[in-house]
């Protein structure tokens, strides 16, 4: 009687674990397939809205003035052990719009790197100061909120242009971003991230192709009033925002914490995006730099967007437009985990019951691989890619797609877990990739 009694509770347990798997397996597929749908859409959309409307034109209002009275413009430019500034500094060096100050704010403990620093210094041809941080306090916030407050209270800039350590200007960049936000009154700019140097790779051709689709949907985003935002490098921000914010100090996603911040802090806060503007950075220089950026951005992204979640659903300034462009980058790099379960949901589902889910598999992914195709496919052209590169990296990117979802299911587990990410410079394939430590 007893081994009866027990096999029956066993027998009921099977059953309720089978019926379990049967239905989750159904539900997380409907699910997934639903979010990367509402994904793709999104991609879609403002990739159409990209080729409809175009990025905001400036009334050149500028031109109408003379020098003398043009806005002044601090370019920050944050440093920690990246020997690619080195190449940025050279950039700035013919630099074409006047009344500029470039600060680099500098965070290094390579001797070697102070050093050349230092000298580039001396020798700079335009007004360059090489703020020396002692210890890394507040982290890359921390470094740019000290050069802030000294680029407004001893330089008294009316912009700041921050610029990534890698990253070098293109011709008429820094007038274009102004021109855009004085006669838009806009209090950001967000410009063009190439990813030029280093993309001779199969990944970096993708990885170029890749950025470049971010720009047409930051424009298309803006185009469509869904929460456009500050990605951190190549974007001109108002004196005006920094009256009223600063970047949050430790923070892994210091940029995407600024425009959810200001948003909620400034009322009618604007932010533009243009891919007229641009300045040309390196890919990064392994696959494991390649991880760690992408392990950062993922954990950064969704940290910030849970601790802000509850503040942005009840912000009576923002639109309802925007707070569903809020929610789709918060949750961006979680679309890894979708793809995962979208592809696996089916075949735990077979495997228990030996039967197909009666739709297509995995449909979702194909959703979602549509939408990241067009902007990348625009991407490429945006970069002049003959007709056969574009072919292969939009054919190169559907396997690409499992790598690196892999890696922002990663990120999205260590977002999620308190203290699972630490900052580390990514290593670039710039002029001075053997001279990274990572």
């Amino acid at each position: 009687m007893l081994n009866s009694y027990w096999y029956a509770e066993l027998e009921a347990w099977r059953r309720f674990l089978l019926d379990f798997t049967v239905n989750a397996s159904i539900v997380l597929y409907i699910v997934s397939s639903a979010v990367l749908g509402v994904y793709a859409a999104w991609y879609i959309s403002s990739f159409i809205a990209f080729i409809r409307l175009g990025p905001p034109k400036p009334a050149r209002l500028l031109e109408k003035m003379p020098q003398s009275m043009w806005p002044k413009v601090g370019i920050l430019i944050p440093v920690y052990n990246d020997y690619e500034v080195l190449a940025s500094i050279k950039s700035l060096q013919g630099i074409d719009y006047p009344n500029t100050v470039v600060v680099v704010v500098d965070d290094s403990d390579d001797e070697d790197l102070l050093h050349e620093l230092s000298n580039a210094s001396l020798r700079s041809r335009v007004k360059l100061v090489h703020y020396r941080r002692k210890g890394r306090k507040g982290l890359k916030a921390g470094a740019l909120n000290d050069a802030i407050e000294y680029l407004l209270s001893v330089e008294h800039v009316d912009y700041v242009l921050i610029l990534d350590a890698d990253f070098e200007i293109e011709p008429g960049m820094v007038w274009k971003l102004v021109s855009l936000a004085f006669d838009h009154d806009a209090h950001v700019v967000q410009g063009y991230q190439r990813h030029r140097k280093g993309s001779d790779t199969v990944i970096g051709t993708l990885y170029r192709a890749s950025t470049a689709g971010s720009i047409v949907n930051l424009v298309g985003r803006y185009r469509d009033g869904l929460y456009p935002i500050f990605t951190g490098s190549c974007g001109l921000i108002s004196r005006r925002v920094f009256e009223r914010v600063r970047f949050r100090p430790g923070s892994l996603a210091e940029d995407w914490r600024l425009t959810i911040d200001s948003s909620m802090e400034i009322p009618g806060f604007k932010i533009l995006a243009t891919h007229e503007a641009a300045a040309s950075g390196a890919v990064p220089k392994t696959h494991r730099a390649l991880w760690r950026q992408q392990v950062r951005w993922a954990a950064g992204t969704l940290s910030e967007f849970a601790s802000t979640f509850l503040e942005i659903l009840a912000c009576k300034g923002l639109s309802r437009t925007a707070k569903l462009g809020y929610v789709l980058q918060g949750l961006y790099f979680t679309n890894g985990v979708w793809v995962y379960v979208n592809t696996l949901a089916p075949l735990a589902h077979y495997l228990v019951t030996g039967s197909h889910l009666r739709m297509p598999w995995p449909i979702g992914v194909y959703l979602w691989l549509l939408g990241i195709e067009t902007l990348l496919i625009a991407g490429a052209m945006l970069e002049g890619y003959r007709y056969k590169d574009t072919v292969i990296t939009a054919l190169y990117a559907i396997p690409m797609i499992y790598y690196l979802a892999l890696m922002h299911v990663a990120g999205t587990v260590k977002g999620i877990l308190p203290g699972g990410v630490k900052w580390v410079v990514t290593s670039k394939r710039g002029e001075y990739r053997d001279l990274y430590r990572y």
